[in-house]
């Protein structure tokens, strides 16, 4: 008897496809659901903040050029972040698809008697699992992007809070130290002190 070969036919049934999902088309239903909701997406940034490495003098900016610099950071990081929510929510959609779908092909070829050992390359050769294989992999990379991105610009706007908070702490300093430096104002008793005195 000849060897049964599945290698090139979908192992699938015809109506398998249609149960699963691609994790792109859920992350668009359910935006999609939000904006109903009246929850709009995190407006992109008009541009990118200037990379901290291109300013030479960063002390040298002014307390308002420093603000207005910390603020694009930090829009652009919550922008990225929440790219990276879509994005990880994706991916934990696409990796469940991948498992359900490698079940269901591995409960297909037993129920077929295909040998045991035929069926993990059977299940990796199959177009369906191939095709949310690649999704999950594109995910997978669009995620460790995003995250890397995410933690730069965080981390840099988290580096021009401290700038910040360092200014104002030298600024409140520099009035205590005025305050100190200060002679204090000699008291002059008033003609009403002076009669309280004699009572």
């Amino acid at each position: 008897m000849p060897k049964l070969d599945l290698s090139r036919a979908p192992i699938t049934h015809k109506n398998s496809e249609a149960r699963h999902q691609s994790a792109f088309d859920v992350i668009d239903e359910v935006k999609s659901k939000m904006q109903d909701m009246g929850l709009e997406e995190y407006p992109k940034p008009r541009s990118a903040p200037v990379p901290l490495s291109e300013i030479e003098h960063i002390d040298a900016l002014t307390n308002a050029q420093l603000g207005s610099l910390y603020v694009q950071y930090v829009a652009y990081s919550q922008f990225i972040s929440a790219r990276l929510a879509d994005t990880v929510a994706g991916y934990k959609i696409a990796v469940n698809t991948v498992k359900h779908l490698s079940a269901e092909l591995t409960a297909t070829l037993y129920a077929k008697k295909v040998p045991k050992a035929e069926v993990p390359t059977l299940v990796l050769e199959d177009p369906l699992y191939q095709q949310f294989d690649a999704e999950l992999v594109k995910l997978f990379a669009m995620k460790t992007l995003l995250d890397a991105h995410y933690r730069a610009y965080s981390n840099q706007a988290a580096a021009l809070s401290r700038l910040v908070s360092l200014r104002e702490l030298e600024f409140q300093q520099s009035l205590r130290q005025e305050g100190i430096r200060k002679p204090k104002a000699k008291y002059y008793p008033t003609s009403q002190d002076l009669r309280k005195g004699d009572e």
